[in-house]
């Protein structure tokens, strides 16, 4: 403890009397500032030995001479407590346990449950919170011919378990499943032949619910899905449709609307001899991808309010005209996954890389036919 000189004086003082008054007064004068065991402190010592104090998640010890100095670093999730040490949790906070919400033990270990988060939600810093960037950013999502749900994993996309089965989707229909697109929730929406479009959380496919979607409104049942933010950074969000036909109609709807939600028309694509699909990105950009064996090999990226294209850019033929595809956006690249002479392959598109490396085969005989992909407005749109 830092003493003035005013005190010292004083102290001195008293002393110097006591001194006068005898040896049992004397006795309980000990020098200035004497702390446990004798030991003598420094009129400028910041803390009194055995003190502890926590710097960031470093616990520090008070030494004899009154100052501190570092004592242990407090490892992996541990945090640094002043009282208690390196411990699970500071007493009087909450702390996560994988995806559940725990109130603090006195000793420092975690207590009861407090809250368990939702799907689509994380804990972090003791609080559920709104997972986007996890559940629904992670990967993108595809549907099969045989109305299976798979992820696909862009980070290791040319890794032979990139594509993984999720579990089988049991919507009540009996049509062929044709497209699909994801949004911030981390529901998959699934378009049918016979035009209906459906929900699924993209952890339990076998969970299928009606969207209320309207059908008859879009020329066509069939068609292609990508869902974008209405403006930079929004989480608002709207899904765009593209009707099959030559040429094909851009519609939009509000997902977040009663049903039935209903479609308005924006405006048509250029001519183009197969029909888009379509994926977004969290920037308020919409990307279309035309499927060719020709020239006419493309994405463009599209203007939501007059479905012509902003910037396009040209794709090496395909080897054939196309049977399935589909196509998403992760990280500023563009998956293509289609099936093209009977057999399915995911391509990979990167404008910003190097030429002749910019379009690429990542993915070869995939045991599956694609008719769908997706993926959340949470995805990044550069790689991190």
């Amino acid at each position: 403890m830092r003493t003035s000189r005013l005190t010292s004086f004083i102290a001195g003082s008293v002393c110097g009397f006591a001194m006068m008054m005898g040896s049992l007064l004397l006795s309980s004068c000990s020098g200035e500032g004497t702390g446990g065991g004798g030991t003598t402190i420094p009129m400028d010592a910041q803390c009194q030995p055995g003190q502890k104090s926590c710097v960031g998640n470093t616990l520090n010890s008070c030494s004899e001479n009154g100052t501190f100095v570092p004592e242990i670093d407090c490892a992996g999730s541990k945090v640094c407590d002043a009282t208690l040490g390196c411990v699970d949790c500071s007493p009087g906070n909450n702390l996560c346990v994988g995806t559940e919400v725990h109130s603090c033990n006195a000793d420092g270990t975690a207590g009861p449950l407090v809250q368990a988060c939702d799907f689509a939600q994380t804990c972090r810093g003791g609080a559920c919170i709104d997972s986007c960037e996890l559940a629904a950013s992670e990967f993108i999502y595809l549907l099969d011919s045989s109305n299976q749900l798979l992820s696909f994993e862009p980070r290791t996309d040319t890794a032979p378990m990139a594509v993984k089965v999720i579990g089988k989707v049991t919507c009540p229909t009996t049509s062929a499943p044709n497209s699909m697109s994801v949004d911030r929730r981390a529901r998959a929406w699934l378009n049918y032949d016979d035009g209906k479009l459906y929900k699924i959380p993209t952890n339990n496919p076998a969970s299928c619910a009606d969207s209320g979607y309207q059908t008859g409104v879009v020329p066509t049942a069939k068609v292609g899905m990508g869902f974008v933010s209405d403006s930079p950074g929004s989480k608002v969000e709207s899904l765009y449709l593209a009707s099959f036909g030559n040429p094909s109609q851009m519609w939009k709807l509000n997902p977040l609307d009663a049903a039935p939600i209903v479609s308005s028309k924006i405006g048509t694509f250029a001519s183009s001899a197969t029909s888009p699909e379509m994926t977004g990105t969290g920037a308020a950009e919409l990307y279309a991808y035309f499927p060719a064996a020709d020239a006419t090999h493309r994405i463009i990226r599209v203007n939501k309010t007059t479905a012509q294209a902003d910037l396009t850019w040209s794709l090496p033929p395909l080897a054939s005209g196309p049977g399935a595809w589909a196509f998403a956006q992760w990280g500023g690249r563009y998956y293509v996954f289609v099936t093209e002479s009977n057999i399915s392959r995911i391509y990979r598109w990167d404008p910003n890389a190097a030429a002749g490396m910019q379009w690429v085969r990542v993915q070869d005989n995939l045991a599956t036919r694609i008719v769908g992909a997706g993926v959340s407005t949470c995805a990044p749109t550069t790689v991190g």
